[in-house]
């Protein structure tokens, strides 16, 4: 393998030394984020930065079809279905790994409203709730697309335990943590929805994903992503 020293980056988190790393009489870049296979990478973990650069792709994706939902002659279904396969996986690429929290999923609902009222040409004045705007478009809360992180989790347990992902799911950093209130993370995130379908443990979660085919139709599961419109209903 031949590394080319000059896009070498590095990037410390919680590092107890701070002095430069030089390698071969070259000193490496310290950086505080990167993007690595189209996510960006950063010191807090997946979440609000990668989700705003996800945005910013899916937005400009949607601005370049801009002819296509103006066209009268193209029916609404089709754009529907051309927004589903051309905008939807620009913004959700990589969501498997975020760290959600309630702003987060709002950021992602917003912008599935602005686009969807423009391809079936809503207007403010119309008085449209977001709810009857879904029914027309028969889709939901992209904040609920989220959900395939679950499917993620099911392979991830099937897997040997020796597996460095299997083991991050339940291991324990050394040390103390800073003061404060604790930071959102992706894994605290999964295990308070895991928590609220009564799992105590990710050993009871494991047996049950042993079975592919009962995991994808697993009601517990489906019921950890139902939105919380869902819920009142």
């Amino acid at each position: 393998m031949k590394i080319n020293w000059n896009k070498m980056k590095m990037m410390r988190i919680n590092p107890k030394q701070q002095g430069p790393i030089i390698i071969n009489d070259k000193e490496i870049e310290d950086v505080g984020e990167f993007t690595y296979l189209g996510t960006k990478v950063c010191r807090e973990g997946g979440g609000m930065k990668d989700l705003r650069n996800r945005l910013s792709k899916a937005r400009s994706a949607y601005i370049r079809l801009k002819r296509i939902w103006t066209l009268k002659k193209i029916i609404k279904r089709t754009k529907i279905k051309l927004y589903r396969t051309l905008v939807i996986p620009v913004l959700l690429y990589g969501c498997e790994t975020w760290k959600m929290n309630k702003k987060d999923g709002k950021m992602l609902d917003v912008f599935q409203q602005k686009c969807l009222r423009r391809i079936l040409k809503i207007r403010w004045e119309d008085h449209v709730t977001n709810e009857e705007v879904q029914k027309r478009a028969d889709m939901e809360q992209l904040s609920c697309e989220v959900k395939r992180r679950w499917k993620m989790i099911g392979h991830v347990l099937r897997q040997d335990r020796e597996k460095d992902s299997n083991a991050a799911l339940t291991w324990a950093p050394e040390g103390k943590r800073k003061c404060g209130r604790p930071k959102t993370t992706w894994r605290r995130t999964v295990e308070k929805k895991r928590g609220e379908a009564g799992w105590r443990t990710w050993d009871k979660v494991r047996s049950r994903a042993k079975n592919r085919e009962r995991w994808k139709s697993d009601r517990d599961v489906k019921a950890i992503c139902t939105t919380r419109h869902e819920e009142v209903k």
